[in-house]
């Protein structure tokens, strides 16, 4: 069997931000953009048929009925149903306003896109490794973008999120791209009580083990 990734989450601690700083990667032929989609790639894109990917050019997700963009289907027990057509609602992981409460989204929207472009653009650090290079493969997915909070407060409460406030991986969180849902909201962060999060493994053995 032959296995492709096509998303993947980047997640560090650092001494100033114990909340984690989070990051999502995409491959770069996954899906186009709901709105002023992207000129499809030339084997086409992998979650999203060519006829509906086509639909996004003049009209809008809602108004391309036989696609269904982003909603999830449950097969019956035993049966598969046909693939979701899927499309990225919030490019850079950013809603269109150019501020949300203290975020600026103008300048976290231009930090993504000159990153994106020093890696993998047509001048970028990867594009240009030769093919037999173990990091050329990286060429081919681009930063979605990052989240973290403003000076590494817990994450709730008004304008202390910071970066990608609608922060959501297409392949991952499919159904999961909502206006203010992002890496927080599943995974919330507590200065108060740091290890009861969805990403630490808090256990403790018995005594004397």
């Amino acid at each position: 069997m032959t296995l492709g990734l096509v998303g993947f989450h980047l997640v560090m601690s650092t001494k100033n931000h114990p909340e984690f700083v989070w990051a999502t990667f995409e491959h770069n032929t996954n899906a186009p953009d709901c709105t002023n989609p992207q000129t499809a790639p030339g084997g086409g894109w992998s979650f999203t048929s060519e006829p509906c990917a086509e639909c996004l050019k003049t009209k809008t997700p809602a108004e391309c009925t036989d696609c269904k963009f982003n909603t999830g289907i449950t097969p019956p027990p035993g049966l598969t149903s046909d693939p979701t057509e899927v499309c990225r609602v919030y490019p850079d992981g950013t809603d269109p306003d150019p501020m949300t409460g203290g975020n600026n989204n103008d300048t976290n929207r231009a930090n993504i896109n000159a990153l994106n472009d020093q890696l993998v653009g047509p001048g970028g650090f990867l594009t240009q490794l030769p093919a037999d290079s173990p990091m050329a493969v990286w060429k081919n997915y681009s930063l979605m973008g990052g989240l973290w909070t403003n000076g590494g407060v817990g994450s709730e409460g008004d304008d202390v999120q910071r970066g990608s406030l609608e922060l959501a991986n297409m392949t991952m969180e499919t159904f999961f791209q909502q206006p203010q849902q992002n890496c927080f909201t599943c995974h919330n962060y507590d200065p108060a009580a740091p290890l009861k999060v969805s990403h630490i493994a808090s256990g403790l053995l018995p005594a004397g083990n």
